[in-house]
């Protein structure tokens, strides 16, 4: 199934690793960034310079599920079934670049661990090349650095959590890649 996202989409990914292994990559424009950015730092409970749904209050959740829907932020979910948790990854970011280049995105933001960001260069390097795309610019970054990487993890949290968790999130998501 062919992607669409619109002109100038941006995209912001944090993984889970649970169950299967999913990237979850939330989706907004850059015209709408600098609003999106804002609802979403007016999302977390005070006196927290971030939102991670595995410790937030469901109270806290829902409001942010409905701030993310207000936005009209959209997400794509990547899901690998691979058992190893670095083919995995490799397999998503290699679906989510094909995605990329297909759609001529030119920002992506990945949320940063030190102990996978150096394969991740590489893997995104080496890909890119293969698909004859230099447009891209990416970087890593830290949660408290970047509102919408929570955003990403909420959807990959309750994508995995699964019941009615992954049912308030379902709207937001416009494809989910297998990889």
């Amino acid at each position: 199934m062919a992607l669409e996202l619109p002109r100038q989409s941006q995209l912001f990914v944090d993984e889970c690793k649970a169950k299967e292994y999913y990237l979850a990559a939330a989706v907004t424009t850059s015209a709408s960034l600098a609003n999106v950015r804002n609802e979403l730092k007016a999302g977390r409970h005070k006196g927290t310079d971030y939102v991670h749904f595995v410790r937030e209050r469901d109270a806290i959740k829902d409001k942010f599920i409905s701030i993310m829907r207000e936005c009209d932020l959209t997400a794509i979910m990547y899901v690998s079934e691979a058992k190893k948790h670095a083919t995995a990854r490799e397999a998503c970011l290699h679906t989510m670049l094909d995605d990329i280049a297909s759609q001529q995105i030119r920002q992506l933001t990945i949320e940063s661990d030190a102990s996978i960001d150096a394969a991740d260069r590489r893997i995104i390097a080496k890909r890119l090349r293969e698909l004859n795309y230099a447009d891209l610019r990416y970087q890593h970054r830290g949660k408290k650095e970047e509102p919408l990487l929570w955003a990403s993890d909420a959807i990959a949290w309750c994508y995995n959590r699964g019941g009615t968790w992954k049912q308030k999130i379902e709207p937001l998501l416009l494809d989910i890649r297998s990889c």
